[in-house]
């Protein structure tokens, strides 16, 4: 329990060794659990939502 026994993710990702190295200082880790957010979260202005903004950023 608690030890990291595989990897998953993209076979490419240009971020394995970087998210990797931050794992193995101790940086990063993840319980499994779902992720708890932010206390105060920021407010957009106007009447989009953030998913209207990335759905736009995608196109």
């Amino acid at each position: 329990r608690h030890r990291p026994i595989a990897w998953l993710g993209p076979v490419q990702s240009p971020l394995f060794k970087e998210v990797v190295a931050l794992v193995e200082e101790g940086v990063a880790s993840w319980g499994g659990g779902k992720p708890r957010g932010v206390p105060r979260p920021i407010r957009l202005k106007g009447a989009k939502t953030v998913s209207d903004r990335v759905s736009e950023d995608r196109q």
